[in-house]
């Protein structure tokens, strides 16, 4: 799990790996790895700081979601801006990419009035949009963002 406050901040990931050699002095090696976002997901990334949203933490997380193949996602999970506090607990996206298009997926954890929400309770909602990387540049994403995570 890696905390950062934004995503422009660097963060060390390293894949480790292990290779069976015979008479090797060292068969564990930790390599690093830069990782970036796309054109498409910055400018998602973007448009959530300017609509006053933080990255919180950001993992991996075991299962799939949607048509998703591998076995595992990444999340970002967000703190909530003052514009949204009396909605929402915490607001995370997954970017699922594909070759000319990817979904931006939320996952919002409402807040619930006068009791606790936990999640995965009735209070939670999925929402959805999907882009074409073609028209990125075209695309208001604060008010995207609004739309979908407030329908």
């Amino acid at each position: 799990l890696n905390r950062i406050n934004d995503y422009d901040t660097p963060v060390e990931i390293f894949l480790r790996t292990h290779v069976h050699l015979a008479n090797a002095v060292d068969s564990g090696d930790k390599d690093p790895v830069t990782v970036s976002p796309l054109p498409a997901q910055r400018a998602v990334l973007d448009a959530m700081a300017r609509l006053g949203f933080r990255i919180k933490k950001v993992d991996v997380e075991y299962g799939q979601i949607r048509e998703n193949r591998l076995p595992f996602y990444q999340e970002i999970e967000y703190a909530v801006g003052s514009n949204y506090l009396h909605r929402f607990q915490e607001i995370e996206i997954t970017f699922l990419n594909r070759e000319n298009e990817m979904d931006v997926i939320f996952e919002l954890d409402r807040r619930a009035r006068g009791i606790q929400v936990f999640r995965g309770g009735p209070d939670d909602a999925n929402r959805a949009f999907t882009l074409n990387y073609s028209q990125v540049q075209d695309i208001d994403f604060e008010s995207l963002i609004e739309r979908t995570i407030l329908n």
